[in-house]
């Protein structure tokens, strides 16, 4: 049977299912000194790994509580690399608003001599539906789009089907999985070597065989996490606004931060294709296939380095404490961060609440944003930080168990950097 965690990543990931293996337990490492310096923070990290025993304490509040991993066994981190048959990950620290640090390991694919940098670029996963919520929300400032608004007030060619309840789906429900709108299953599939329209995967005509949209609650009911329901927004802006969804995040995203590793796109497009990991299964075998689609792109389909995705993570706190606009106002993403469904945690590993786009959880005082991905056949992405503390880490793999990997190293970041401190940063 899956563990907790097993159950929080196929709620939470983007494509397909994953039953997470823990590694067994390496040898201990003797404690470091705590340093100011980079480099011995970065020691602290790389030994600092422990291995989670899930029971009653949920995964998040283990994360940040350094008293419940001072009793636990150090492990090295690429002796849990190779434990966990992840053959590369790259991380990205946060640390007073900014990036304190980067560093990457491992290979970019087994086998080879192709050795991951900290420009070396992974999949994002479910991470990328967070630059959904981004692009909508700063159409709404330019009022472009309500949020609040029948989502079928803006599609052209295609409409959601009614519910028999007459309810509408909103952007705002669709944003926070409050849509009623189906997954599909365990993810999208089709008929292999075929490269099916968005259309064509919203209405589940082939070559797509999976469901296309239909309703598992009435709108507004309930939070049923829908990939589905994020191919409908992507549809939208571009049945709206006759833009491409990739131009959009090019627009609202990239280019105001000025991030150059990062995009949407699939075949990849020649400049980085030398720079893209290769994803692995569980016995770190490369795979031949990428697991991405040409259309269905906002609910999987950012490549990136952990960097840029960290410096989105900086923008969005900025902006919520005033400090920023490039990105989006303060209102807007401050909205992101508000409570927009209320989660149980004893069911999402302490998670509490779903914001735009984001999932959200509390640590005495201050409150996280968090989002994981993993998309099939190997790809992991952790995106995790806090807007008070100005404090956070991305972590990316090509392993197929790259999640509770990247726990792990959070963990120790978490340790190393005092997140479960009292006072701002």
């Amino acid at each position: 049977m899956p563990g907790k965690l097993g159950l929080l990543n196929r709620r939470l990931v983007g494509c397909g299912s994953l039953v997470l293996a823990m590694a067994t337990l390496g040898p201990a490492f003797p404690p470091l000194q705590r340093g100011a310096s980079p480099e011995e923070r970065i020691r602290n990290v790389e030994n600092g790994l422990v291995r989670y025993t899930f029971d009653k304490n949920f995964l998040m509040e283990q994360i940040v509580d350094s008293r419940r991993l001072d009793a636990l066994p150090k492990l090295n981190i690429l002796e849990t690399m190779k434990a966990l048959k992840v053959p590369g990950l790259s991380i990205a620290v946060i640390d007073d608003f900014k990036i304190a640090w980067a560093k990457a390991y491992g290979l970019m694919e087994a086998g080879t001599d192709k050795i991951v940098t900290t420009e070396t670029m992974f999949q994002s996963g479910s991470t990328t539906k967070v630059l959904m919520a981004i692009v909508v929300l700063k159409l709404a400032e330019e009022g472009k789009l309500d949020l609040d608004a029948d989502v079928n007030d803006y599609l052209k060619t295609w409409r959601v089907p009614p519910h028999p309840s007459g309810k509408k789906v909103t952007l705002r429900m669709l944003l926070t999985h409050r849509s009623g709108i189906n997954r599909p299953g365990t993810g999208f599939d089709k008929e292999p070597g075929t490269s099916p329209t968005l259309l064509q995967f919203l209405k589940g005509e082939k070559p797509v065989l999976s469901d296309g949209v239909a309703f598992d609650n009435p709108p507004g009911a309930e939070h049923t996490y829908s990939n589905l329901g994020y191919l409908v927004l992507q549809f939208m802006l571009e049945d709206h606004f006759r833009t491409p969804y990739a131009l959009l995040v090019d627009r609202y995203v990239l280019r105001p931060l000025k991030l150059k590793s990062s995009f949407i796109a699939y075949p990849f497009p020649p400049e980085y294709a030398a720079r893209i990991i290769r994803p692995h299964d569980r016995d770190a075998k490369p795979s031949a296939e990428d697991g991405l689609e040409t259309a269905a792109l906002a609910q999987a389909g950012m490549i990136a380095t952990p960097s840029d995705w960290a410096a989105i993570a900086c923008e969005l706190m900025l902006a919520s404490a005033g400090r920023s606009d490039r990105m989006l106002s303060r209102e807007s993403a401050q909205a992101m961060f508000r409570m927009g469904a209320e989660l149980d945690p004893s069911e999402f590993e302490g998670i509490t609440g779903q914001g735009l786009g984001l999932f959200l959880f509390s640590h005495g005082a201050h409150p996280y944003f968090l989002h994981q991905g993993h998309n099939s056949p190997g790809a992991n992405c952790v995106f995790i930080g806090s807007r008070t503390r100005g404090q956070g880490a991305v972590i990316m793999t090509n392993g197929m168990r790259g999640i509770p990997l990247s726990y792990q190293i959070v963990s120790a970041i978490s340790k190393e950097y005092g997140w479960d401190k009292e006072g701002d940063s």
